[in-house]
């Protein structure tokens, strides 16, 4: 048994296409001391595709190429 000492929740609210997001940025709260929360706003198909790329990329401090679009550290 490994106790936690730090735990990121992220939700995406994935709204339809013809409905407008809130234009805020994602934004980080405490909730405990080892327990934070961010909340995404997100429309369906390519938008939300690209923001989870975006989640992706800054989860694991990875950046993407020019050439190949090919995520790396």
């Amino acid at each position: 048994f490994v106790p936690l000492t730090k735990c990121d929740l992220t939700l995406v609210d994935v709204r339809p296409l013809d409905q407008s997001v809130p234009t805020s940025n994602p934004e980080f709260h405490p909730i405990t001391s080892i327990l934070h929360r961010t909340f995404y706003y997100s429309q369906s198909g390519q938008m939300l595709f690209t923001r989870m790329l975006q989640m992706l990329l800054k989860q694991h401090n990875l950046a993407l190429t020019t050439v190949t679009g090919i995520p790396m550290k």
